[in-house]
């Protein structure tokens, strides 16, 4: 197996590159829109007093989620975690402004919320030494190399949630497959979503003691009971008369709504 550190020699120059490329744009969204300026200090490893004072060393869990999507996929797991740990710090990470706000609304318990740190070595070391998580979840199979090196190093459990890789995903990871396995060595458990997804992890180079099918955890949240008020009201504002049956299919895929609207006049 190549050495651990054979994969960043690789990652880290062209995670560089790939930064500097996108340096113009960035310049000029910063200094005319105030879409960066609010969170960069945080996605360079530096957070506010108030943030600070959430970071419990030992008591403190933390769920990445890139997006809107990846919040929702973690919310079943977050409000067992509160359940079952109420002393537990729960921070939520995200990349995009849409999916903190997303956090920010949503009905889960957590502590705090703020933007995933670059993902140089001294960025995620500095974040992680100031965190010093219990526990880290990573939603979606989001593999971040040096945060994973970085938690790795402090003996940090890894454990990625509502696992899934697109086969694009997998096409560009098989490319590196020999290095990427250095990297997927310090990930303590994957819960993947389907067979598909497990069987791809593996042949990726994940121990198939450490691989498990865990189904989408978004289906987790079919079930949610709403009071009658909330119902009526969520009517009223769609224009439904009361108690009319709603059908919804959402996230579909071209092709998709022809077999819906089928199964559903049958």
């Amino acid at each position: 197996m190549p050495s651990n550190n054979a994969f960043y020699w690789l990652y880290d120059p062209l995670l560089l590159g790939f930064c500097l490329s996108q340096l113009p744009g960035f310049l000029l969204e910063y200094f005319t829109t105030d879409k960066y300026r609010e969170d960069l200090k945080q996605r360079f490893g530096y957070y506010s007093p108030k943030l600070q004072k959430s970071f419990t060393p030992g008591q403190t869990a933390w769920i990445h989620a890139v997006s809107v999507g990846e919040v929702a996929a973690a919310a079943p797991v977050i409000k067992d975690l509160s359940f079952r740990y109420p002393n537990l710090n729960i921070l939520i990470s995200t990349v995009t402004r849409t999916g903190r706000e997303m956090a920010q609304k949503s009905k889960i318990t957590f502590h705090q919320n703020f933007f995933l740190p670059f993902d140089f070595r001294p960025i995620t070391e500095r974040a992680l030494e100031q965190i010093k998580p219990r526990f880290l979840l990573l939603t979606d199979t989001e593999i971040w190399p040096n945060l994973i090196r970085s938690a790795h190093k402090r003996n940090i459990p890894i454990m990625t949630i509502n696992g899934r890789i697109s086969s694009n995903s997998f096409k560009n990871y098989r490319m590196v497959k020999g290095l990427f396995r250095s990297v997927l060595d310090q990930i303590t458990l994957f819960g993947m979503q389907s067979k598909r997804d497990a069987e791809r992890i593996l042949q990726l180079g994940a121990k198939k003691e450490r691989v498990f099918i865990t189904g989408n955890l978004k289906f987790d949240q079919a079930d949610i009971k709403i009071s009658r008020e909330e119902k009526k009201q969520l009517a009223q504002q769609i224009h439904l008369p009361p108690e009319h049956p709603l059908f919804i299919a959402g996230s579909t895929h071209p092709g998709e709504n022809t077999l819906i609207i089928e199964t559903y006049q049958k």
